[in-house]
């Protein structure tokens, strides 16, 4: 069994495979509606996203900038919950 099947036991309802990102990426209908994006560059690397939901022809949206990296804010976030920096140093 894979996925949620195991869980169900034995009804009858069904759902749907859960996707992998390559898969979610490289699926016609999601590039064809630009749902994966190239939103820019990171380290040399360009970052593919999510793109707007919505496709909306008279107010379109757009991807303009790359969304946060892993503990970007962190620090930003413990000081303003009242850690010190000494604090915050020492958690990294």
């Amino acid at each position: 069994m894979s996925g949620w099947s195991c869980c169900r036991g034995s009804t009858t309802s069904t759902s749907p495979k859960a996707s992998t990102f390559d898969e979610v990426v490289g699926d016609p209908q999601n590039l064809h509606r630009k749902m994966v994006v190239e939103a820019g560059t990171l380290d040399g690397e360009t970052v593919r996203q999510v793109g707007i939901g919505p496709n909306l022809s008279d107010t379109p949206g757009s991807v303009r900038s790359l969304g946060a990296t892993v503990g970007q804010h962190t620090g930003e976030a413990l000081a303003g919950l009242g850690y010190s920096r000494e604090q915050i140093m020492s958690l990294r």
